[in-house]
């Protein structure tokens, strides 16, 4: 809809570069930060033109590719279906879609994270000696622990089919799937020679079965192993354990066969499944009969019993020539037992010399004897090299995207624990990540050297913690940084909307993530919670980036400094769906279906509920100040001519100014100049002073004075309203700090009503305005909806109030009943627009309003007609000048550099000044509020924190 002011930021940087090389490659731009970024945006630009769909097209991409390795590192612990539909949902929502479309370079770094983690995960596989593959539950680095049953295609019932029993029912291949413990490969596909290995009822040590008929298939020497007529049937003098769990590494002998004692574990031999040995405890009744396999069914991801089961079907047995064909491997593995798929679980020791053709169980990971010698993991140091590059790439990046880098360090702990025993390669995994990281990072140290201060103004201009107390009503450090906790948690973790209120990122006053995306990301960081082990380094990008980014910085919440961790809110989604899915009270197919409608419909309407957000007007006007699409060819070839000129680009709010004054402000006459005279009031005393006592200040602001010649003051910093008679003395104090009726956040202004029985109390954070009588009771509050951050208030004639609505850049007239009259400003396509307007008064026929940043004072009639425009100082929004009406359709006006009061006459020519020239008691320090009854003026001193009174002549 526009170019908004950090867009337009951008390219008027990158034409500097198009047209004088400057800054380099490892330069800074105009934040500062790493030009990086903006070369970035010249590559696509270069392919796509140097306009907006150039500069967008960058984001747009870069975006996109961001979606694979999302989908992989999601793959690595979630089902397929849980996977897809956390990639469908990051995809279409409304925070990703809003940033994926905008020629800012906060999104790049969602690529840069989600890669440096894939890597960094594919690295950790291999010093674990896997190769890692997607898809599968249990893998090292980000999967410890596997996380339980999959999403397998096999349900209820069809888990305790044999087999034998699948293959008599013709299905040739059994059904791929990940449910804990369960065969994978071809039912009834062992060959002559091979070996397959089921768990105990803990998932413990490996039972194996062998047929070791040859064929030419396995390993020399031949002569010891088992005839083939003896396939199927117990070695004489081997033992198969059942239900326990050895005390030590199982040992595999000559003839491939378990052999070692464990205590208490029964002994089957030749000729007596099922029959337990003397002295050993039984197994419970299993019903294997002679000539059959005597195996467990493999244990599921909670180490619940296994269950006995008859392989070789009903009686009479099967032939021993068939009993080993009941035994299918999950994945077959190569000459000397080296895996060709990737079991997931735990490392089963394969001495050299089993036969070639064994076959792991789905859960088990086989270690080769080159994983086993460690010359697996050393090409695995090719992937934290990669991970070291993408960490770099964040360096270079967006703000945000130094997190990345404090993320993965974060992780190495966990990364230690996931892969005991193997701690050193680790470190050495790490280290190259750290090197590389730091060697590609090393030519941008040299300038940042060069322009440290520069580098941090940003920031530290940002950081909440260099902020002049009280902020946000907080007057400790420490109640600073749970005020920021506090939004941060509403906000990110409980989705709450009330505390969102920059509309330019994602609507205004709704929660980040729609209803049941938000549900499912609640449910998922619960379930990571539970499986801390596997989902550690998704903790770790979701946490570290958001709290560096929102706890220590001002504005929070803040969509877009957090976007660095918005694809791992997405991974908690997944991580809930595939829990669901996998629920045994549930039915999987009818499931499965329902996500299948579900994700959809929800990805639709969160696209619809963009579209619609970001042609609304309130997002237009949000957006503002902007360059208006109509104006981009022109303000562009303003741009090149400056950067051909070798002067720096010009803001937003300068092209805006200009455009003003080309245009709209032809309407406007400059106000009729003059000398103002100086001293032009009288000193009469101060009163008040700082203190906490009653009636003394500590941050003031607005002031009001009523009919009766009563003073009213507002004391930010004590979150209250003083009244003060004519002479000074300290009448009444009301107010407190809270979010309930009578109490304030932040509140900056007061005014009396005409007949002086009302007293309207404006609160910026959150926007209201609460109206008390003469004596501070209590009486009604005007919610503020979709107000940001007013600032100033006036009361006209005819009792209506008039609210400088700053955040928005309009000024809004309501009933005393808070009902909106009429609106001006906040139109991003109108003729003339304000720029944060902090202050408005009337005066006679005349509504005055007050640009801080442009400097200067505009006069409407009362509906808003554009008359002239008064030059004035330039100023802050926070703590700065004030407007009120004075006696004879005068203006008078506060101004805190130079320190004084300037007098306007009704038509906006200055009259005159005081307040810096009165001498002892009469110079003012930092005046702001100002208040007028018949010919005194009382002014607020901020800085002193106490009101001095002066006389008019």
């Amino acid at each position: 809809t526009n170019v908004t002011a950090n867009e337009a930021d951008n390219l008027w940087f990158i034409y500097r570069i198009l047209e004088r090389g400057e800054p380099g490659l490892f330069g800074l731009d105009w934040k500062p930060a790493p030009a990086f970024s903006l070369y970035v945006f010249l590559t696509f630009m270069q392919l796509f033109g140097t306009g907006v769909f150039g500069l967008r097209s960058a984001s747009a991409i870069l975006s996109a590719l961001a979606l694979f390795p999302f989908f992989f590192l999601a793959r690595r612990q979630l089902s397929l279906t849980a996977s897809l539909a956390a990639t469908l949902l990051l995809a279409t929502s409304v925070w990703y879609l809003n940033f994926s479309r905008s020629g800012w370079e906060n999104v790049h770094t969602c690529l840069y994270a989600l890669m440096a983690a894939w890597c960094l995960a594919r690295g950790l596989d291999r010093v674990n000696g896997s190769d890692g593959a997607t898809g599968r539950r249990g893998e090292s680095g980000t999967a410890g622990c596997p996380l339980g049953e999959r999403d397998s295609g096999t349900a209820g019932d069809d888990r305790r089919r044999t087999p034998v029993d699948r293959q008599r029912a013709g299905e040739g291949r059994e059904r791929s799937g990940e449910d804990a413990g369960e065969w994978r490969g071809d039912a009834g596909g062992v060959r002559d020679g091979a070996e397959s290995e089921v768990a105990d009822e803990r998932g413990a040590s490996p039972l194996r079965a062998r047929d070791s008929a040859g064929e030419g298939i396995a390993t020399e020497p031949r002569a010891s192993l088992v005839p083939a007529g003896q396939a199927g049937a117990q070695v004489p003098g081997a033992e198969l354990r059942l239900g326990e769990r050895s005390p030590s590494e199982p040992e595999v002998d000559e003839m491939g066969v378990l052999s070692g004692d464990a205590a208490g574990v029964l002994t089957l031999p030749h000729g007596t499944a099922g029959e337990p040995a003397p002295g050993e405890r039984p197994p419970g009744k299993p019903r294997v009969t002679a000539g059959a396999e005597a195996t467990s069914a493999p244990a599921d991801s909670r180490g619940e019993r296994a269950e006995l089961t008859d392989w070789a079907g009903d009686t009479p047995a099967l032939p021993a020539s068939e009993a080993a064909a009941s035994v299918p491997p999950p994945m077959e593995a190569v000459e000397g037992g080296a895996p060709t798929g990737e079991g997931q679980g735990r490392t089963v020791p394969v001495r050299e010399g089993v036969a070639s053709g064994a076959a792991v169980r789905s859960d088990d990971r086989v270690a080769s004897a080159g994983a086993a010698s460690g010359r697996g993991w050393l090409g695995g140091l090719w992937w934290f090299a990669a991970s070291g590059v993408w960490t770099a790439l964040g360096l270079y990046g967006y703000t945000s995207g130094r997190t990345i880098a404090l993320a993965l360090l974060a992780f190495l702990p966990f990364a230690l624990v996931s892969c005991r025993g193997r701690s050193a390669r680790v470190l050495a995994g790490f280290a190259v990540l750290g090197v590389v990281g730091a060697a590609l990072f090393a030519p941008q140290v040299l300038a940042i050297g060069d322009r440290w201060e520069e580098f941090n103004r940003r920031v530290n201009d940002v950081n909440v913690l260099r902020q002049a107390l009280p902020y946000e009503g907080e007057t400790t450090t420490v109640g600073v940084l749970w005020h920021q906790f506090d939004r941060t948690a509403r906000a990110f973790f409980l989705m709450d909307g009330s505390v969102v209120e920059r509309g330019h990122y994602t609507p205004f006053r709704e929660p980040l993530l729609e209803p049941l995306t938000g549900l499912l990301f609640v449910a998922g960081l619960a379930l990571g919670v539970r499986y801390w082990r596997d989902t550690a380094l998704w903790w770790c990008l979701l946490l570290v980036p958001l709290l560096m980014t929102q706890l220590f910085a001002t504005g929070t919440p803040d969509a877009a400094r957090a976007l660095t961790a918005l694809p791992f809110f997405y991974l908690f989604v997944g991580l809930a769906i595939d829990r669901l899915i996998r629920r045994p009270s549930l039915k999987r197919s009818a499931f499965r279906l329902a996500i299948a409608l579900a994700v959809p419909v929800v990805a639709l309407a969160s696209i619809r509920e963009y579209r619609e957000w970001i042609l609304s007007p309130a997002a237009a006007s949000a957006r503002q100040p902007a360059v208006e699409l109509a104006e981009f060819a022109e303000w562009e070839r303003a741009q090149r001519e400056a950067a051909r000129a070798g002067a720096f680009g010009f803001t937003v709010s300068d092209w805006r100014d200009r455009i003003s004054r080309s245009r709209a402000e032809q309407t406007l006459r400059p106000a009729p100049g003059g000398t103002p005279v100086a001293n032009y009031a009288r000193f009469a005393g101060h009163f008040a002073g700082p203190g906490r006592g009653p009636g003394e200040l500590t941050d003031p602001r607005g002031a009001a004075a009523d009919r009766n010649g009563n003073l009213y003051v507002v004391d930010t910093g004590r979150f209250r309203v003083h009244k003060y008679g004519p002479d000074g003395r300290h009448l009444v104090t009301f107010g407190r700090e809270g979010k309930g009726d009578g109490e304030f956040t932040e509140p900056t202004e007061v005014v009396i009503g005409p007949d002086g029985s009302r007293v309207y109390v404006l609160d910026s954070v959150p926007p209201s305005i609460q109206r008390f009588d003469a004596e501070g009771r209590f009486q009604a509050r005007i919610a503020l909806e979709g107000y940001y951050r007013p600032r100033g208030m006036s009361v006209g004639a005819d009792g209506n109030l008039y609210v400088a609505d700053t955040g928005r850049n309009r000024v809004v007239a309501l009933t005393p009943e808070g009902q909106q009259v009429r609106v001006f400003g906040g139109d991003p396509n109108a003729a003339l627009k304000l720029d944060q307007p902090t202050q408005v008064a009337m005066t006679g026929e005349s509504l005055f309003v007050y640009e801080p940043d442009r400097g200067r004072i505009l006069r409407f009639t009362p509906d808003f007609q554009p008359v002239s425009i008064v030059s004035a100082v330039k100023s802050q929004t926070v703590v700065g000048p004030h407007l009120v009406s004075g006696p004879g359709r005068t203006l008078l006006f506060t101004s805190p550099q130079p320190q004084q009061v300037t007098v306007y006459d009704a038509d906006g020519a200055p009259i005159g000044t005081f307040g810096s020239q009165e001498g002892p008691g009469g110079n003012l320090a930092l005046p702001v509020g100002i208040a007028v009854h018949e010919r005194l003026v009382y002014v607020v001193d901020a800085q002193a924190n106490r009101i001095a009174r002066f006389e008019l002549p």
